[in-house]
């Protein structure tokens, strides 16, 4: 019975609440009109009616520069229409120009004042989401009419909260309070069929409110007008950047014979725009501009900062470092041609192709033999140097409609680069890694992306590279060369003291660490290789052997290794690299703390001046003598214990004798002589003390004075 009860009311509360928004809807009735004007775009004096878009250029940094262009006539104003989330770029970005004369007079934009803050400027603030009790209480003095069993009108006093505790939980009602003219009538909510408030003033600012919520909820445009000042017709060019999903590049490369090989790039665009790119000119950017948010749009009352999320990398496959190794008498390039062969075997020329004197045309008749990427795709891309940066332009105009992506060609050209097979022991201990050593010589900046590597017409594996300058070289690592082993053995040698001297005190020592490791590289293949093998290079540490590796880079020394073939003998295609390094640690002692045993280390050594070793004997003679005068007061200190001990023992049987037994008198008579002795002892022991305290500030005296 009380749950129907219960039910009942709130089918009640539930049944005013939606009459009562309703009412307050129609209240606010221009609402839709309103919005809607809001979110048209009107062109005035445009002859075109609009700005096409003519020109996108987009960079690898995430964002993109759209170029409008079209024409006006006279004083002319023109509105464009953005997303929100756009405002902000388009703020700050923005470049108008108005040629043959024309000026730029301003240009217009709605401020987004905070929705919380503009609601509580009203009577009944709406920002909290305020329930029909919050409503009423905020309109407390207000005159309304409300309709329950009949019309009644009063003033709001305030609403009552009432809680009812029953068996099936709590029950809250809620009860108007209202002064009217018989007086004060309080009223159960769920009772009102409807409430008009009186005060023209506070339903116009309700509708206000409301007004703002709807626009708020339901509009994501926002117009930007443009005041064009000038006469007669007049083209004019609207430039702004805005985020964009960055630009990528993926390639294929088609492995060919020697180090010639095929390079085909393709670029990866996205229009998340909601506007189709109709035959527009595209250019893709490579760099790294520095690009930011700042939030021009919202009225600023507390300065904030806008920081980007770290975004962390992945790495999935090897991308090699750079050679930083300073160019010697002997270039880069000479060594490479010295370990690499760079040039292909002879050609002949056979139709259109040139052959490989090695290969038969008859190779080439199958193409599943020699995948020719260059038929049926054409590069579309021309590449110029653009400031700090490198520009991919689009031949033709390019059309990709909205929310849509588009793979472009942009590179189709030959590319140099050697075979290698590179080794790190942390990639993997066994094998090294099938690679080439990639010159561009495309005449274009490559930029960083995946690499799809082919050979004889089947997939060989997948690469990805850094950008890469025009003329530069990069390591890529396709595969596994399971044709090659490498073992790595190490050996370790106790540190060889190398040199000693003294310092104010202080033995300054070098000595020399080696580390070596033997690289034993196996190749059963049917060609002979080349091997690059990493090792990392470490802090402190000097490469001794080899003199110079072929590359050092950031982390990391190369040595390159020509190996034989396996199939030309039993230990062809064996070899063996050994790379030592050496480490110079330095150790400071003070020679006042110094122990015996260490300076017999040292005076044994053979790097060691005859000066240093002659102090060193003379320290180690003086600590000596400080020893043997230690040794002889500890031998006192033993014996006055020794006697002290012996006194104890008479001293408490003499307490159990008489005084004028014997064995009384014997005690009495060796505690006096042993009382003469412990006299001499101390008087030994001063004397030591002193003879202790006169030497060793003789040898710290000593020990200071040197300089060796």
């Amino acid at each position: 019975m009380l749950y129907n009860r219960f039910m009942k009311k709130m089918r009640h509360i539930l049944t005013f609440r939606v009459v009562l928004i309703f009412s307050l809807i129609l209240q606010a009735g221009f609402l839709t009109a309103e919005g809607e004007a809001e979110s048209a775009v009107t062109l005035k004096n445009v002859p075109d009616k609009k700005i096409p878009l003519k020109k996108v250029t987009l960079f690898s940094s995430g964002v993109g520069y759209f170029e409008r262009n079209g024409y006006i006539e006279g004083n002319s104003s023109m509105e464009l229409t953005f997303d929100v989330s756009q405002i902000n770029d388009i703020l700050k970005s923005m470049v108008v120009r108005d040629y043959n004369g024309g000026t730029i007079d301003r240009i217009d934009y709605s401020p987004q004042e905070p929705l919380s803050r503009v609601l509580k400027s009203f009577i009944i603030d709406l920002s909290g989401n305020p329930g029909l009790p919050g409503i009423l209480n905020q309109a407390r003095g207000e005159s309304v009419r409300i309709t329950t069993s009949g019309p009644l009108t009063g003033k709001i006093i305030g609403v009552e909260k009432s809680t009812e505790y029953t068996d099936n939980g709590e029950n809250t009602e809620y009860s108007l309070n209202l002064l009217t003219a018989d007086g004060i009538v309080s009223i159960d909510l769920k009772e009102i069929k409807d409430i008009l408030f009186l005060n023209p003033v506070l339903k116009e600012d309700l509708k206000k409110s409301l007004s703002l919520i709807a626009r708020e909820n339901s509009r994501t445009k926002k117009r930007v007008v443009l005041h064009f000042n000038g006469t007669g017709k007049r083209r004019i060019s609207i430039g702004y950047l805005t985020g964009m999903p960055v630009w990528k590049t993926s390639y294929r490369i088609v492995l060919g014979e020697g180090d010639k090989h095929f390079l085909q790039g393709w670029a990866i665009v996205e229009n998340t725009t909601d506007e189709d790119w109709d035959n527009v000119k595209l250019s893709l950017v490579s760099g790294q501009p520095i690009s930011f948010t700042m939030d021009l749009y919202k009225p600023v009352y507390i300065r904030r900062q806008h920081v980007k999320p770290d975004l962390q990398r992945q790495v999935e496959s090897q991308v090699y470092e750079d050679n930083l190794e300073y160019p010697s008498a002997e270039s880069t390039g000479e060594k490479a041609k010295k370990s690499i062969p760079m040039r292909a075997p002879a050609m002949k020329k056979a139709g259109s192709r040139y052959l490989s004197s090695s290969e038969s045309a008859a190779e080439y008749r199958d193409e599943g033999l020699r995948m020719n990427l260059s038929q049926g795709v054409h590069a579309s891309a021309r590449g110029r140097s653009a400031g700090e940066f490198f520009e991919y332009s689009v031949k033709m105009p390019v059309t990709i409609k909205r929310q849509q992506s588009a793979m472009i060609p942009i590179i189709n050209a030959d590319i140099r680069g050697g075979r290698v097979s590179i080794y790190n022991e942390k990639v993997d201990p066994v094998n090294p890694l099938n690679g080439i050593k990639l010159k561009n010589t495309t005449g274009m900046y490559l930029t960083a992306g995946p690499v799809t590597v082919f050979e004889k017409g089947i997939y060989a594996g997948d690469s990805r590279i850094k950008t890469l300058a025009p003329g530069a070289e990069r390591l890529i690592s396709y595969s596994i060369d399971l044709d090659t082993e490498v073992k790595a053995e190490r050996t370790s040698a106790p540190d060889t003291l190398i040199s000693v001297k003294i310092v104010h005190g202080t033995l300054i020592s070098k000595s020399r660490r080696i580390n070596e490791i033997t690289y034993i590289i196996k190749n059963s293949g049917k060609r002979k290789k080349n091997v690059l093998i990493e090792q990392p290079v470490r802090a402190g540490w000097k490469l001794v052997e080899p003199l110079k590796p072929y590359e050092k880079t950031r982390n990391y020394y190369r040595f390159m290794v020509l190996t034989g073939a396996g199939a030309g003998g039993e230990k062809s295609g064996f070899k063996k690299l050994k790379v030592v390094e050496e480490k110079i640690l330095s150790r400071s002692v003070i020679l006042s703390n110094i122990d015996d045993k260490l300076i017999g280390i040292y005076i044994k050594s053979g790097s060691i001046s005859a000066g240093v070793k002659g102090a060193l004997k003379e320290i180690s003679n003086r600590m000596n003598e400080l020893t043997l005068i230690n040794d002889e007061v500890n031998r006192l200190k033993k014996n006055y214990k020794q006697i002290w001990d012996d006194q104890t023992r008479i001293r408490k049987n003499m307490a159990r004798l008489s005084k004028n037994s014997g064995l009384y008198k014997r005690y009495v008579e060796k505690l006096n002589k042993q009382e003469d002795e412990i006299t001499a002892l101390l008087g030994k022991m001063d004397g030591l003390q002193v003879k202790w305290e006169k030497q060793r500030a003789g040898l710290n005296a000593y020990i200071s004075s040197l300089d060796l």
